[in-house]
């Protein structure tokens, strides 16, 4: 291996993606390998899609990428990185330009070898635009704040109060009780919110309740206004007794609405602005304007032959990018922008 192809790691977040956008041009070999543990949990079965990843990364980088072809597979094959760390790897190699990149994501995604003259961002580019979550599992007693994208949640805070339990002891006495425990549980929801208000200080976009019925609208009143604006709905959970991966399935129906009100919003903008000029539709159109760096937002179909090209030249500028499939983008034949002027 030449010493500008030496592995450096980065964390899978959006603005190490971005740095990656802004390396500089040179053919490049991008690969994206599945670490997908329902289909490669064990060292056999990965070592058996190395191999057969090897023929198409030989296929793929020609005779000019035969450096970035080894650097790649020495990688996959030393076992350099840890499959616990994430559920697939990105590498981008290129002699050329010097760098040698990986990343551990946090997402399964499709196996596949890309050669192009800069870094093959189409794969990856929905984790560019990822939004941060506060997700708050509360209930009568007990809380967890977990922070993160939809796709790596961390725990982040408990929240647990010593709250008494409801009980029958009948007459004034039952109705004392049970108005100082309603008492305790408000303190909790107070202790609720500044764990969150601490969580809002260091930063998330949007916020999600794990919480009963019940529990939803005493939990939002003791938020500031600030963290109820970012407020995207409630879901079942169990708030002790779930692991970060069995709140993000639940949650997962929040999270899939939420990417497509952004995807809606984008595109019903673009429809607005397309009568002053300030909206492109189709390739060439969006091509044409991100050369002019007027790309506020871009929504691109992934699977689109120029979309690696699209989405590093709009992180470039730093638009906002964001993927859809190729149904909602037919009318926009897989592109189209939101421009700044």
């Amino acid at each position: 291996m030449t010493p500008t192809l030496t592995p450096q790691t980065r964390p899978a977040t959006r603005e190490a993606l971005r740095e990656i956008a802004r390396l500089p041009d040179g053919p490049a070999l991008s690969v994206i390998f599945n670490l997908d543990p329902r289909e490669f949990g064990t060292a056999p079965a990965r070592a058996t899609a190395i191999r057969s990843l090897q023929d198409d990364v030989r296929r793929s980088a020609g005779d000019e990428l035969q450096d970035e072809a080894d650097a790649v597979m020495t990688y996959l094959q030393g076992g350099e990185f840890d499959q616990s760390k994430g559920r697939a790897v990105a590498l981008f190699a290129s002699s050329e330009a010097g760098y040698f990149e990986t990343m551990m994501l946090p997402e399964p995604l499709p196996t596949s070898v890309a050669a192009l003259p800069y870094p093959g961002m189409a794969p990856v580019a929905h984790l560019m635009a990822a939004e941060t979550w506060c997700v708050a599992l509360v209930d009568r007693a007990a809380a967890r704040i977990l922070t993160g994208t939809a796709r790596d949640l961390q725990e982040f805070e408990d929240a647990d109060d010593d709250v008494h339990r409801r009980h029958s002891a009948g007459g004034g006495s039952q109705a004392r009780w049970e108005r100082s425990v309603e008492v305790e549980v408000d303190r909790h929801l107070e202790h609720v919110a500044e764990v969150i208000t601490r969580a809002w200080r260091r930063g998330f976009d949007r916020l999600a309740l794990g919480a009963t019925a019940e529990m939803e609208p005493r939990t939002l009143d003791a938020l500031g206004g600030d963290e109820r604006g970012r407020y995207s709905g409630r879901f079942d959970v169990d708030v002790q007794n779930t692991t970060v991966e069995e709140v993000a399935d639940a949650a997962g129906v929040l999270f899939a609405m939420r990417d497509w009100e952004r995807i809606r919003e984008a595109l019903g903008r673009a429809a607005s602005r397309a009568g002053d000029g300030l909206s492109a539709s189709g390739p060439e159109n969006v091509s044409s304007a991100l050369e002019q760096m007027r790309v506020a937002t871009l929504v691109v179909d992934p699977s689109l032959d120029r979309a690696s090209f699209f989405v590093r030249q709009a992180a470039l500028q730093d638009a906002v990018v964001l993927t859809a499939p190729a149904e909602p983008l037919r009318e926009h034949q897989g592109a189209v922008a939101v421009l700044r002027f």
